[in-house]
């Protein structure tokens, strides 16, 4: 165990012989500090969320063998260090992917005192995952290399850090033309609710909007990321197989006709020139006027007021379930939105609130696609695996519940 670690420096300054009346030489221009995840220049995470790629094995650093929050966990291996400037009080979430035969663990300090290797201001640590409230202050996050049988499990992984503060819109913009936000409701429609949107300036330069389908099950995440795209939202109604009983139709091509079997349904369309429509559309009809197309049920908004059709009493209408909703508003803007449900994260919505909440985010024309454990997000980089809802099919407020779906809509900038 290390000894004595050099935390404070002392500078020796060394003056010459001129006396008070010599001229001082001008200063020399100070770079700034570089971030290498060193103690004294850790990288900084001010903004949220924050997600890295790194490598322990490309430390140099290994000052801290044990943490006080588990005093006999050997984590004498390299380490990397985050400040984390936490400017309101709310939920702090840090997350490590490893990669195969890496073990590196994650801790939270208030402070980065060191006493005979042991870190003594570690308030938290977890091996993947940790979720902890704090209040606005600087923290430390270490990711550090777990060491044992003589074997230090250093290497490649990702962090993300996320800091979710309730009733409070969080915005980024991903893109230009694209902005992604997230709100957690303390209390709205009946409970907590956890919504992300998306808003796409429709006629930006570079953007491009079109459904996706392999024309079996997919993962959202999965296909978005392969195929390039910034952000994606699952789409509409399938069978068994991933056969999808919704219209969608891709560079004027159909691939699926509506054909759920509720009679006319609602349907988001693109033409050639990328003129958004919203419009009911037939059961097994082409839709001449869609270049790109992708439909849904039921209708939410219509012409900037609630207008639920086909209207219905059935659980699926009345039940508080996640919800994946797609709308447009008059000057040009795609809004592409999930509501969590069925965890922590969230109570749902009935299809009422739903309607209700899509016109109060200024849809004009809107309407419901699949959700419950198919409702699920993707913004590039956003956070531990691009997911940035918490899909329910594991039944954990993560983001990792994500389910395999028919289809979804695709968003690519090119800029």
């Amino acid at each position: 165990m290390r000894r004595g670690l050099p935390w404070l420096l002392l500078l020796l300054a060394a003056c010459g012989g001129g006396g008070s009346d010599d001229a001082a030489p001008p200063a020399a221009a100070v770079a700034p500090a570089v971030e290498d995840g060193t103690p004294g220049h850790p990288y900084l995470a001010a903004q949220f969320p924050f997600v890295q790629d790194n490598d322990t094995k490309k430390s140099a650093t290994s000052l801290i063998d044990y943490y006080s929050a588990a005093p006999t966990t050997n984590e004498s291996g390299p380490e990397f260090y985050y400040k984390v400037v936490v400017a309101q009080a709310g939920t702090l979430k840090a997350e490590v992917l490893e990669a195969a035969d890496v073990d590196v663990d994650i801790n939270v300090l208030t402070g980065l005192a060191v006493e005979d290797g042991v870190a003594t201001q570690c308030t938290a640590r977890a091996n993947t995952q940790l979720e902890i409230q704090v209040q606005a202050g600087t923290y430390y996050v270490v990711v550090d290399s777990y060491f044992s049988n003589g074997v230090v499990h250093s290497g490649a992984y990702k962090l993300a850090i996320e800091l979710d503060v309730p009733d409070q819109w969080q915005a980024v913009a991903v893109k230009p033309g694209v902005t992604w936000k997230k709100k957690i409701y303390s209390n709205y429609a009946g409970g907590k609710q956890t919504v992300n949107v998306l808003d796409v300036a429709l006629g930006t330069n570079g953007v491009v909007v079109k459904p996706f389908t392999t024309g079996s099950s997919m993962y959202t995440s999965q296909k978005a990321a392969g195929a390039g795209a910034v952000a994606a939202i699952n789409g509409g109604f399938f069978a068994s197989g991933g056969v999808s009983l919704d219209m969608v139709k891709i560079d004027g091509v159909v691939k699926s006709y509506n054909h759920l079997g509720v009679g006319t349904q609602p349907t988001f369309g693109l033409t050639a020139q990328g003129t958004p429509m919203v419009q009911g559309v037939g059961q097994n009809t082409d839709w001449a006027a869609a270049f790109q197309a992708l439909g849904g049920h039921p209708n939410l908004v219509t012409d900037g007021e609630v207008d639920v059709w086909p209207a219905g009493t059935s659980t699926f209408y009345t039940t508080k379930h996640p919800r994946t909703a797609i709308g447009t508003t008059k000057d040009g803007h795609l809004l592409l939105v999930t509501v969590d449900g069925r965890t922590s994260a969230g109570a749902g919505m009935t299809i009422a609130a739903l309607a209700q909440y899509m016109k109060d985010l200024g849809a004009w024309n809107a309407f419901n696609l699949d959700g419950g454990g198919s409702t699920t997000m993707f913004v590039s980089n956003m956070s531990i695996n691009g997911i940035v809802n918490f899909p329910s099919d594991n039944q954990k407020a993560d983001h990792w519940g994500e389910r395999a779906v028919s289809d979804g809509l695709f968003v690519w900038s090119q800029n």
